[in-house]
């Protein structure tokens, strides 16, 4: 069977992207988006970008991975956790 995002993706919907900001604090280095979710960071440490989310149904912060290199591959960790939590509330409703 299908899987719903299969489906969604066939009829032309997809989840939309995360917008970023720039700096969203004092620190340069860390860029932010807000979701229905919580608030994704990415933070570069020592050349290293941390992606963590700051859910806003918990009073803490939940780290979502380690990604070496690009900043744009840690965006794509966030927004892949941001779609899949998205997709995660869907179901499928029989006629």
């Amino acid at each position: 069977m299908t899987t719903i995002a299969q489906r969604l993706a066939d009829a032309g919907i997809e989840v939309k992207p995360l917008e970023w900001e720039k700096p969203c604090r004092e620190n340069n280095y860390t860029h932010l988006a807000r979701s229905m979710f919580g608030d994704y960071y990415v933070d570069v440490d020592g050349g290293q970008h941390r992606v963590w989310l700051e859910a806003y149904e918990k009073p803490y912060e939940r780290n979502i991975g380690e990604v070496v290199g690009r900043l744009s591959k840690a965006q794509g960790t966030a927004q892949a956790d941001y779609t899949a939590r998205i997709y995660e509330a869907l179901q499928e409703v029989k006629p």
